[in-house]
């Protein structure tokens, strides 16, 4: 279960939004998206863990409404995770248009898409560093 901080805290690295996501998870394998909001301090990130199917077309979805949801705001960053669909343990063509797809609507909506993480078994495919643009984790 994730536990809120004392004190708000930016996301550093592709770790530590990996370390992030992995506790959002849930054991039972439901979760299939995990979406993460990181925001300039005072305000807190938020970290949202969704049970759906593991596909592109749920990532998608879910990162289309919270970008209706929410105001560009300065220092606003987001990152998605998604289950690999069953079957496939590697990144495909797929995953790479709905990378593009996302880039494009974020760089639209002016908030920043650090990453989109392809999670199967074990392993964790960063789209940002096998498609770029790379993320840019400083704190801005």
């Amino acid at each position: 279960m994730l536990e809120p901080t004392s004190r708000p805290s930016r996301l550093r690295s592709a770790e530590h939004a990996l370390h992030i996501i992995s506790l959002a998870f849930r054991d039972d394998g439901k979760t299939g998206t995990v979406l993460l909001i990181d925001r300039l301090p005072p305000a807190h990130g938020i970290a949202v863990p969704i049970d759906n199917d593991p596909n592109g077309e749920a990532v998608d979805r879910v990162d289309d409404l919270v970008l209706q949801a929410i105001d560009p705001e300065p220092g606003c960053r987001i990152v998605l995770a998604a289950r690999r669909r069953p079957g496939l343990c590697m990144v495909d063509e797929v995953d790479l248009q709905l990378w593009r797809r996302l880039q494009a609507r974020h760089v639209a909506a002016g908030i920043p898409l650090l990453d989109l993480f392809i999670l199967s078994g074990q392993a964790a495919f960063s789209m940002a560093e096998l498609a770029g643009p790379r993320a840019d984790w400083r704190a801005t």
